[in-house]
């Protein structure tokens, strides 16, 4: 009898110790993705909501740097080439941010006309702002360009990128998207020849 009393003990304090380590694990998991989402990345929370990232800002701690190591395409072409035929007021655009070194980084892209999706990013602000909380070497979305009512006389519209790689300085990196140049003459105001 005393011999089962000590099995019994011992099998509940083994339970009690199995409980405790399966309570602690979940525990650990569920505080693990809270973090996550919390924390990742820091850009976020502290960006400028609504208005486009700042270089004179601190979004991870400290002063903002000048980015250079993106590179936008459109469409599959870069920024350059897509820029001597420009956009299409309206008209739908694959756009791909990649880091130059294949560095993983979090980013948030902010458009100053038009709006943004993604199938991985957060749409904010009605589409003007994409976060992508997770590490990626490049950012994938579409772009929705301005209708022609919609954008200054400069005809370009400004996407502006904030990166970083978790926990460091984040940078800052502009890119302008010209429109297709438009005749300024209308059939009718042109000479006979």
């Amino acid at each position: 009898e005393n011999f089962s009393y000590k099995n019994n003990f011992l099998q509940m304090s083994t339970f009690v110790r199995f409980s405790w380590a399966v309570t602690w694990l979940c525990l650990m998991i569920v505080t693990t993705r809270i973090n996550t989402v919390h924390s990742t990345p820091g850009i976020y929370f502290a960006s400028e909501g609504c208005d486009a990232p700042r270089l004179d800002a601190a979004y991870m701690g400290g002063a903002n740097v000048a980015g250079t190591n993106l590179e936008l395409l459109i469409n599959g072409k870069s920024l350059s080439e897509f820029n001597k035929i420009g956009f299409e007021y309206g008209t739908e655009y694959n756009l791909v941010l990649q880091t130059k070194d294949e560095e993983w980084m979090q980013f948030v892209t902010h458009v100053s006309h038009g709006t943004t999706a993604s199938t991985i990013g957060m749409k904010e602000c009605d589409g003007k702002v994409l976060l992508f909380a997770m590490d990626f070497s490049s950012a994938e979305f579409t772009w929705i360009a301005p209708q022609q009512n919609e954008i200054s006389k400069e005809n370009s519209v400004t996407l502006t990128t904030t990166y970083a790689p978790a926990y460091t300085n984040a940078f800052v990196q502009p890119f302008s998207i010209n429109a297709k140049k438009q005749d300024t003459e209308s059939e009718s105001e042109k000479p006979d020849l």
